[in-house]
């Protein structure tokens, strides 16, 4: 699995938090989370990472643990950190983790758990 995919991975299944918790549209292009409101106005929410580390467990099971820094509302400044498992069965890729996202200043926190099948 190329680092753009894992990206994409990341960014798209933080963006489903995002729409289960803020109610909002999302998109994801190329490793950037653009979370908009139902207006489809300008992104309350853009996230930028990259895969720290990549560890295999076994042929098809890989490990990752990635690290993203983001805006929220265009002047809330937050960090994304996490890790999640990606194993290949067959030609599919499943993909489960989890995450903390908080203020820079660490006022404010909240995690999440994603699976992306």
């Amino acid at each position: 699995m190329d680092k753009k995919r894992v990206t994409i991975s990341i960014t798209a299944g933080l963006a489903v938090v995002l729409l289960l918790i803020g109610g909002t549209g999302a998109t994801s292009i190329l490793g950037t989370v653009h979370a908009q409101s139902a207006t489809f106005g300008e992104p309350f929410f853009v996230e930028k990472g990259k895969s720290t580390v990549q560890k295999e467990i076994c042929p098809n099971r890989t490990q990752y643990t990635f690290t993203a820094n983001g805006t929220i509302n265009g002047n809330l400044e937050v960090t994304d950190t996490g890790e999640f498992v990606s194993v290949s069965k067959n030609i599919r890729i499943f993909e489960q983790g989890q995450g903390v996202i908080k203020t820079k200043d660490g006022s404010e926190t909240t995690n999440y758990t994603d699976r992306c099948i």
